[in-house]
């Protein structure tokens, strides 16, 4: 039988499969395409469906935690952090479990755990009225008995240390649990250093340590007061307001006392009373201000990161300053200054009994400061102005 002969003429037949996709490629559109209709966004699906029969899209944000104390409550925040102080002091002097742990390492956990447990708020105004207020004042009566012979003597030891820490501190980036623990760790290394005794100038003053009259208690927080009112106006007289007040308290505080000492060493005794007092509730704040869970659930990598940065930071300290021959206490006061500053340094050295460093823990502080100012304006005009082509 004859093969079918197609009725179609030969320029309309179809051609061989193999040809249409080879051709594919070059085959143009008639029409242009039309533009695809853009998807909706969650935000614009959530605006116009509010018909019932369709759910309504929304990002749900869980409910943040509310503090037994509000962060308003003055007077709630301000009963917590006088008992927590008071309770580390009771237990530093009626406990033998408080005694090894120190009374400044009781409040900041103290601070910790009512933080971390939902009790008081992180960052409540009365921490800031400590940090900005109470703290500075504290500065000048811990130095209203000191010798400057003594501590240009004593710096020189601690300065050693200081710059020891200073190599593997200029990264660390503390924050507050952080700082919490780790002075928490300070403080458990030191819990064996006994405190210093007391020197032929101490036992001189008209009030043994601890006791206060109400005249030479007076006077030394008037004085305090006008010592921080000095430093302040001449921090910004100099164009130095902006960290520079607590070099010039500490400055015109030792000259003072230099000058003066009968009349500065009577106030000494209620002067170093009332600062114990305002460090416990500063050791209050520290702890008060980490969260446990907060560092766990919203930043573990950068909790991590920064922990192990102190950590490295304190073993160099203790293990280089162990080999060069430098005492314990002047380490911890050294690490003590690298991270947390020179108030640390001062409120550490007071916890501790440690009076001849106590000026010393502030001049290196204020000297790492100074520095690191001057590294880091430097950094960023030489560095980042080129790197950003400003």
């Amino acid at each position: 039988m004859a093969p079918p002969v197609s009725l179609l003429p030969s320029s309309s037949r179809s051609p061989p499969c193999h040809r249409v996709l080879r051709r594919r490629a070059s085959l143009r559109p008639l029409a242009p395409l039309l533009p695809r209709r853009p998807l909706l966004s969650l935000r614009r699906l959530s605006d116009d469906n509010n018909s019932e029969c369709s759910p309504r899209l929304r990002h749900v944000r869980p409910p943040a935690a509310v503090s037994i104390i509000a962060t308003s409550d003055q007077w709630g925040n301000w009963a917590f952090l006088l008992s927590a102080a008071a309770f580390g002091t009771w237990a530093e002097e009626r406990t033998a479990w408080g005694a090894a742990l120190s009374g400044a390492l009781v409040s900041i956990l103290v601070g910790l755990a009512a933080s971390s447990g939902g009790l008081v708020t992180p960052g409540a105004p009365a921490h800031g009225v400590v940090m900005e207020y109470l703290l500075p004042v504290a500065v000048p009566l811990l130095l209203l008995g000191a010798d400057l012979r003594r501590v240009v003597r004593t710096t020189g030891d601690l300065l050693k240390a200081f710059l020891i820490g200073s190599v593997v501190a200029a990264g660390v980036a503390a924050d507050n649990l952080i700082s919490a623990l780790y002075f928490t760790a300070l403080f458990s290394l030191a819990s064996k250093i006994p405190p210093e005794p007391k020197t032929s100038s101490e036992d001189d003053g008209s009030d043994p340590r601890g006791v206060m009259s109400v005249l030479h208690g007076g006077a030394a927080l008037a004085l305090s007061f006008a010592i921080c009112k000095a430093g302040t106006a001449m921090a910004a007289l100099l164009g130095i307001a902006q960290g520079g007040t607590l070099p010039c308290v500490t400055a015109l505080v030792v000259l003072l006392a230099t000058a003066f000492p009968g009349v500065l060493g009577a106030l000494a005794p209620s002067g170093e009373t009332m600062a114990l007092i305002l460090m416990q509730v500063f050791f209050t704040v520290v702890g008060a201000n980490g969260s446990v869970v907060d560092a766990v659930t919203k930043a573990p990598t950068v909790f991590a990161f920064a922990a192990v940065q102190v950590a490295v930071h304190l073993v160099v300290v203790l293990g280089v300053g162990k080999l060069v021959g430098l005492e314990r206490k002047s380490l911890l006061i050294a690490s003590n200054a690298n991270v947390g500053g020179p108030t640390t340094a001062a409120a550490m050295a007071t916890a501790k009994g440690w009076s001849s460093l106590i000026v010393p823990g502030i001049l290196v502080g204020i000297f790492g400061i100074s520095v690191a100012t001057f590294l880091g304006i430097g950094f960023g005009m030489f560095v980042l102005r080129r790197i950003s082509g400003f």
